[in-house]
């Protein structure tokens, strides 16, 4: 008989070893036990930074609660500002809870998202690297026109359609020319025909080099005399459940 106590009480000890912190915590909380909510959070204490998330929340939580308990107001803050931070979108249950703790997790809560927007309004403020301008590279006036400077991206535009245009007439009429120069029948008309074809050449080359000249041109207005569109970043509540983040990028 003495071995079977021993025996279940092993079990008993094992079975509560067994069980996690947050499910200690909130049996004897609603049990209305705050002599063994504290001892729990004394033990747990020591070791809340290698606990899981959830366990840490937990610690938070009733910890905030003990305070709050015991009119340490800025505690009962400091715990539940750290809760948010494991995980802003926690809520407390209005039905177990207090409304004043209610009162200051939501207000706790609003000044993290406040400080978190601030942060990220700062760094949509930082200079950064600018992305290397491909479209410039792909053709000339895209990437002026995706950075908003429309205008200046139709100019551009304009500018290598025309240019690219006329170097593939060029080069067309060329052959032509080409053609018919060889096919000329007496030296009168291969004479002409050869004017025609080397002013056609010639052509060629200046028609290149005007679309050289405006490919390049493009590309360091991309790279120097035209701002990119920052990203637009927002971090709020979405409802009282969810924290959420906007990222809003022009393509």
């Amino acid at each position: 008989m003495k071995t079977l106590i021993i025996f279940l009480l092993i079990i008993a000890a094992a079975n509560v070893q067994s069980q996690s912190l947050e499910s200690r915590l909130n049996d004897a909380y609603n049990n209305f036990n705050n002599t063994r909510v504290d001892s729990l959070l004394d033990q747990a204490a020591v070791h809340v930074d290698s606990f899981p998330s959830a366990e840490k929340v937990a610690f938070h939580k009733y910890s905030a609660f003990r305070a709050f308990r015991e009119n340490r107001g800025e505690q009962v803050t400091a715990h539940f500002r750290e809760l948010i931070t494991i995980n802003p979108a926690y809520v407390l249950d209005p039905v177990t809870t207090s409304p004043k703790l209610i009162m200051m997790f939501d207000k706790a809560k609003i000044e993290y998202l406040e400080k978190q927007q601030k942060r990220l309004n700062d760094l949509s403020r930082m200079p950064a690297a600018e992305p290397f301008p491909w479209r410039s590279v792909t053709f000339p006036g895209l990437e002026q026109w995706h950075r908003g400077a429309k205008t200046k991206g139709l100019i551009w535009g304009a500018a290598g359609l025309v240019t690219l245009t006329g170097t593939l007439q060029a080069v067309i009429r060329t052959a032509s020319s080409r053609q018919e120069y060889l096919d000329a029948a007496d030296t009168q008309a291969a004479t002409n025909k050869y004017k025609s074809y080397n002013d056609l050449y010639r052509s060629q080359y200046y028609w290149a080099y005007g679309l050289c000249v405006v490919w390049i041109a493009n590309y360091f207005d991309a790279v120097y005399l035209t701002e990119n569109l920052p990203a637009a970043v927002s971090f709020g509540m979405m409802d009282q459940q969810t924290a959420a983040v906007t990222l809003r990028v022009h393509f």
